[in-house]
């Protein structure tokens, strides 16, 4: 039974990393032309995808809303599209959780669109406890 329970744990972890993997493969491609489109500085990209690391940075902010927009989860006047939005996690995560992080986070605010984009973005990542 304890090698059973073993793989599995391993099993399911392989393809929650895979599933990751996928996500940020689709990041990436997105990526350059979003940093070239805000004018962020790429070192605040690298560290909030490799660390999670909200800079309070205006350009930051625009490129996630970039990000967002460029997957149809968010449109050029920060309008959430929900299902869209939802839609972008990994398979992986328990839709029940990733429901209720995007419940709880869809009323973000923000001065602009860029900046919904940044609150929304960290707090669904919070609440789904990925940073």
């Amino acid at each position: 039974m304890k090698l059973l329970a073993i793989f599995l744990v391993c099993f399911f972890a392989g393809v929650f990393s895979q599933q990751l993997d996928e996500f940020f493969g689709r990041m990436e491609t997105l990526k350059e032309g979003c940093i070239s489109e805000s004018s962020v500085r790429p070192e605040l990209v690298d560290r909030l995808f490799e660390a999670g690391e909200f800079n309070e940075d205006g350009n930051l902010k625009c490129f996630i809303k970039c990000i967002f927009v460029k997957m149809n989860a968010m449109s050029p006047a920060g309008d959430i599209q929900v299902d869209n939005f939802k839609s972008q996690f990994p398979a992986a995560i328990d839709r029940t959780v990733v429901n209720e992080a995007v419940e709880t986070c869809k009323s973000q605010t923000g001065v602009d669109a860029c900046d919904r984009a940044f609150n929304l973005a960290r707090c669904s990542l919070k609440a789904i406890k990925l940073i």
